[in-house]
């Protein structure tokens, strides 16, 4: 009986399968060709049954970000974050930050460009050039965050190249944010 019933659960998930697989490659289909109504319906249904899926809750947010619809990709840029997302975890905190100023958070703004800060990956050039920021380009805040991804790069890279000799590591901090 135990056969049974384990060969049938066996079969039910064989025959599932193919459907989630569908649903996961056209979201990111839509996703791809910029369709984020599409997409996000379709990440929506894939989050219903999977809600751990960090890099769905990422694609998700983007899509809704594109809608225009700050709120809700507020909420999924948060929940990728909360699910574990690796990868794209510098994207999540500069989207954030731009969901924050659409929708007139500044401070909220700051703190996810210091936690970008912290964990890099986006130059800071490139967020002085984001659109939604010229509003902070005199805020004290943003400009020790520019200067401390500046200072964090170039310490970073001067780190590795002396803990390749065996030297300690350098300490560098700016506007009240550390980075070694």
């Amino acid at each position: 009986m135990k056969i049974t019933i384990l060969g049938a659960l066996a079969a039910l998930a064989v025959l599932n399968a193919p459907a989630w697989s569908q649903t996961q490659e056209s979201a990111d289909a839509k996703f791809a060709a910029q369709d984020w109504e599409g997409a996000a319906a379709d990440y929506r249904a894939l989050l219903d049954s999977n809600a751990s899926n960090a890099q769905n809750w990422y694609n998700l947010a983007r899509s809704l970000h594109q809608l225009e619809d700050y709120e809700r990709a507020r909420d999924a840029y948060l929940a990728a974050i909360d699910a574990g997302l690796q990868n794209t975890l510098a994207g999540a905190h500069y989207h954030l930050a731009r969901i924050y100023m659409q929708l007139g958070d500044e401070a909220a703004a700051i703190k996810e460009l210091e936690t970008l800060a912290r964990v890099g990956g986006i130059p800071g050039a490139f967020i002085q050039s984001t659109a939604e920021f010229a509003p902070l380009a005199d805020n004290e805040a943003f400009k020790a965050v520019i200067l401390a991804l500046l200072v964090g790069r170039v310490g970073r890279d001067r780190c590795r190249k002396r803990t390749t000799v065996g030297v300690e590591q350098d300490i560098f901090s700016a506007g009240g944010l550390r980075y070694s």
